[in-house]
């Protein structure tokens, strides 16, 4: 500090609290800001008494200086105070601490002054010293007793007091093996009053109504995330704790019930009650014993649950309470168990366990808790705990409660709890598997019965009596009667065409689809009332044109029409399942037919189901170019379907990209579920595409991306896109359907002018490149990623579930899994 001597600063160094003072009557002028102060601090007689009324630690130096102050008497030190050489700073009291400041200040002038930059102390190492040197003094560690800590998991006073405790263990320890008895509960109780247990936020298993964290921590084996298995910090810092708490646990079953218990963690639980909770990371028995001055805290235990009753249905009745204070419990704590309730300051508790998966514990690991005094098991070990305690016979199901709340609770049993308990409360937006496989059952039963026409246009159905095909997510599409997805809900509104008349369906009275509850009924009501529309605008256009006359086998061949003197044909309503090509890409091949029905040769059977399907779905829909083709033949006689052979390719797209359209590809992919399925798809695709290398492309970068986009920055987009607010906690399924719902209120709300609905459909080149640029790059993204990805789902057309299936690829669930790809593409590889 500039002004100031450094012969006063040593001279204050020199003082101890008792040191006797006196300052000058009247000091200081009147009015100024330290005259007040002054007149206050300059009463007392000592170095701690002034520092008591206000002297701040710099007075003393200044006043000393301007002979406002001078030592008359008292206790000093022979040399100044030097915290870097005291041998105990736990000697040290609180005026020395506060002077013992100065030592900075002398090292900076001694660095920067006239010793120059390599005279003098490191100022740096000065101020760690009066750090390490305050703890000392407050915990009553000296620093060499004092562990390194760990800067992100530890405070520096939580370091210094578990320090303090850990030189209590190992004071205890050497007492008993020099006076050969057992560790006693006292003293764990007296370690476990110095140990700073650390707030936890992540049990939430075991936190009481209200509360966001508790004072609970694991030392010894410890079961990240990922699987991982890894020794605790205390296990290098403070090893004697964790020995005295296992000899402990030695001592006290000597005699016991868990005799030779063996274990690989100890949870160390401080001031509150756990609520009632089953424990999921642990293999076969535990022991607790709690420790303190509390009245109250007994464990309710439920020996025979068996994990198939809620929590919430178990009866007080069932439950055994266990007075752990005084004993040392050994029970499954994968049983239901709560803590009770108590009154007190304190209350301590041990929960001595084996880790799930300890078996794959590296073996460097094992050695350092065994270093410890942790009696790390085997399976032998677990088996032979397990034995100790008899099988849950389980309590039954409780009053209220369904046979579907009475499964396995496993590792994620909590939330399919939850999310059942939701589903109960308000039925889910998507219906039910079981109601859609029972339609599509009922469906295929008719279609058996009844011979499918050869132009219906209808999707190919399996054998009757075959187990209905799970959808997944294409279910919602088809469910929700999107416009590019053929609705297995509905009946067919339209007769079938048998040899060149209209077939009344068998009743009169058509009957309605099945609709789905809110706005999901809305929307496929008005699809319907469209469809019905254009019904009655076809069949107006087939009685106002002649009927087409169907060749003969004899007739001469019939003119093919070409680009000058041709007439366009008569534009053919689309067939009511969505994803069927029209006329002009699933046109005949005319010199095809004209050699089948000169032979009168019976055409081949339809295409599998696979292989119509991505035909039908790769066609150019997105805005490509058109070309002219000639107008496909009627079949001949009832129950004729098109050969494989006769169907002309697709029209190219345009070169240099692909224009398939997104919403058909990704029904496509949903609905592929084996290697032939997916392989044929792709295929189909490349035949469909003007670059069929570049459309691969695409499809993997969709299909199987490198990594998804994360939940956090998908939620985000999704709320800029449609002005509703973010749900950072949904994921999957539950977070497309939002997409979809939030889309819906802003085009019913008359806010979307842009987007869904009134522009151009998704092309696969726009989602690959989007998703290419945004998907992966961790939990966190940019705003520009947010913002792409917000643009890109407000583009979306919200007729249909174009958006749905956009999250889902997102998301990179819109297809089979990564082998059922990899198998594809090899067998592409293999046939070319």
């Amino acid at each position: 500090m500039p002004g100031y001597k450094p012969e006063s600063f040593s001279e204050v160094l020199r003082w101890l609290e008792d040191t006797e003072i006196q300052y000058v009557p009247e000091g200081k002028k009147a009015g100024t800001k330290s005259y007040d102060r002054y007149q206050k601090y300059s009463q007392a007689k000592t170095v701690a008494a002034a520092l008591e009324l206000g002297s701040k630690p710099l007075d003393f130096v200044n006043d000393f200086e301007k002979r406002l102050l001078k030592r008359v008497g008292g206790p000093v030190r022979d040399a100044p105070l030097d915290l870097m050489a005291v041998e105990d700073t736990t000697t040290l009291t609180q005026t020395d601490l506060i002077l013992g400041g100065f030592n900075y200040q002398l090292a900076k002038k001694e660095k920067g002054g006239e010793g120059g930059d390599d005279a003098g102390k490191d100022p740096e190492k000065v101020r760690e010293a009066l750090r390490k040197a305050k703890l000392s003094a407050k915990f009553g560690v000296k620093v060499e007793d004092m562990a390194a800590g760990v800067g992100w998991a530890e405070s520096p006073s939580m370091v210094a007091s578990r320090s303090r405790a850990n030189v209590e263990a190992t004071k205890i320890l050497e007492a008993v093996a020099a006076e050969g008895r057992k560790v006693t509960a006292e003293e764990v109780l007296r370690v476990l009053r110095l140990w700073a247990v650390k707030k936890n936020s992540d049990r939430k298993n075991v936190m009481p109504q209200g509360a966001t964290w508790v004072h609970s921590e694991t030392v010894g084996l410890l079961h990240c995330s990922g699987g991982r298995l890894i020794a605790t910090l205390h296990t290098r810092a403070y090893p004697k704790v964790l020995t005295l708490l296992c000899q402990w646990l030695k001592d006290d079953q000597e005699n016991g019930p868990a005799k030779d218990f063996q274990f690989t963690s100890i949870i160390i639980n401080s001031s509150y009650s756990a609520k009632r909770h089953r424990d999921h990371l642990n293999v076969g028995p535990s022991c607790i014993r709690a420790f303190g001055d509390y009245e109250g805290g007994s464990l309710r235990y439920w020996p025979e649950d068996d994990r198939k009753t809620n929590l919430e249905s178990l009866r007080d009745e069932d439950a055994e309470v266990l007075d752990v204070r005084n004993t040392t419990v050994f029970m499954d704590g994968n049983r239901a168990h709560e803590v009770e309730a108590y009154s007190g300051n304190e209350r301590f508790s041990l929960v001595f366990f084996t880790s799930a998966s300890f078996q794959k514990t590296a073996d460097d690991v094992r050695e350092q808790l065994v270093q410890v005094g942790i009696p790390f098991p085997d399976e032998d070990a677990v088996a032979r705990a397990r034995a100790l305690l008899p099988a849950p016979r389980g309590y039954g199901i409780g009053a209220g409660e369904t046979k579907a709340s009475a499964k396995k609770v496993g590792r994620k049993g909590r939330k399919m709890m939850l999310k059942k308990e939701e589903g109960q409360k308000k039925k889910s937006l998507f219906g039910t598997a079981s109601l859609f496989n029972k339609v599509l059952a009922a469906r295929r039963a008719k279609e058996s019965s009844e011979p499918a026409s050869a132009n219906s246009g209808a999707l190919p159905t399996k054998a009757p009596g075959a187990a209905p095909k799970k959808l997944g997510g294409l279910f919602f599409l088809k469910a929700s009667g999107g416009a590019s997805a053929p609705n297995p809900l509905k009946r067919k509104a339209e007769g079938a065409v048998e040899n060149g008349e209209e077939k009344k369906p068998a009743s009169a009275r058509p009957r309605k689809p099945l609709m789905m509850g809110g706005l999901l009924a809305k929307i496929q009501a008005k699809q319907q009332q469209q469809q019905q529309q254009q019904q009655q605008q076809q069949q107006q256009q087939q009685h106002q044109q002649p009927q087409q006359q169907l060749p003969r086998p004899n007739s001469p061949e019939p003119s093919v029409p070409t680009e000058k003197n041709s007439t366009p044909p008569p534009k053919r309503a689309r067939s009511e399942a969505a994803g069927v090509a029209d006329s002009k890409t699933l046109g005949l091949s005319s010199s095809a037919e004209k050699s089948r029905l000169a032979k009168k040769e019976p055409r081949a059977a339809a295409p599998t189901d696979t292989a119509k399907l991505s035909r039908s779905l790769f066609t150019s829909k997105a805005g490509g170019a058109k070309t002219a083709s000639a107008p496909p033949a009627p079949a001949t006689r009832k129950n004729e379907s098109v050969a494989e052979s006769d169907i002309a390719p697709p029209a190219p797209a345009a070169a240099g990209g692909s224009s398939s359209n997104f919403l058909s590809f990704a029904m496509s992919m949903s609905s592929a579920s084996n290697v032939t399925e997916l392989s044929t798809a792709l295929q189909a695709l490349m035949r469909s595409s003007g670059n069929p290398e570049v459309s691969i492309r695409h499809a993997l970068t969709v299909v199987a991306p490198p990594s998804p986009t994360a939940p956090r920055a998908l939620a985000a987009a999704i709320a800029e896109a449609f002005g509703e607010p973010a749900a950072p906690g949904l994921s999957g399924e539950a977070l497309a359907a939002k997409a979809f719902t939030d889309q819906q209120k802003k085009r019913c709300a008359g806010a979307h002018q842009t987007g869904g609905g009134q522009g151009q459909a998704l092309t696969l080149e726009e989602v690959a490149e989007a998703m290419a640029a945004c998907c992966g790059g961790g939990e966190e993204a940019s705003t520009s990623t947010e913002q792409r990805l917000a643009k890109l789902l407000g583009r979306a057309k919200s007729e249909g579930m174009e958006v749905y299936f956009l999250v889902r690829a997102l998301q990179g669930k819109v297809g089979p899994s990564h082998e059922v790809v990899y198998g594809a593409v090899g067998r592409m590889l293999a046939q070319a």
